[in-house]
């Protein structure tokens, strides 16, 4: 089992995918998404999950009934992709906006 290094995971730091042996096809877990890849401890059959776009706009801080019109809107799942990555944080922008037009100073804190 030679390790391929151009055919990288997608999505997996570090791991390099390779070409399964008889037992290890034998022993491969059903359903999609397994990888067979040289992990720390030797070769081992790995799931990369794919973020689905309503887990991406969640991670933006959408609101629920926000995502629910977006999705059923008729939007390709490729445009919906894109539409969350041209964001900012909802919350981070909330923020910004706070400190940039409130009148009273506000008390900061940092980890430092």
């Amino acid at each position: 089992m030679a390790i391929q290094e151009k055919k990288k995971c997608p999505g997996v730091y570090g791991f390099y995918e390779m070409e399964p042996d008889e037992k290890a096809l034998a022993n491969k877990p059903k359903g999609k998404g397994w990888r067979y890849v040289m992990a720390e401890k030797g070769p081992a059959w790995v799931r990369i999950r794919k973020l689905t776009p309503r887990s991406c706009f969640r991670l933006m801080d959408v609101d629920e009934d926000k995502i629910d019109k977006l999705l059923n809107a008729g939007i390709s799942d490729s445009r919906l992709y894109q539409l969350a990555g041209n964001s900012i944080v909802v919350a981070c922008m909330e923020g910004i906006f706070r400190n940039l037009f409130t009148t009273e100073e506000v008390e900061s804190s940092t980890l430092f």
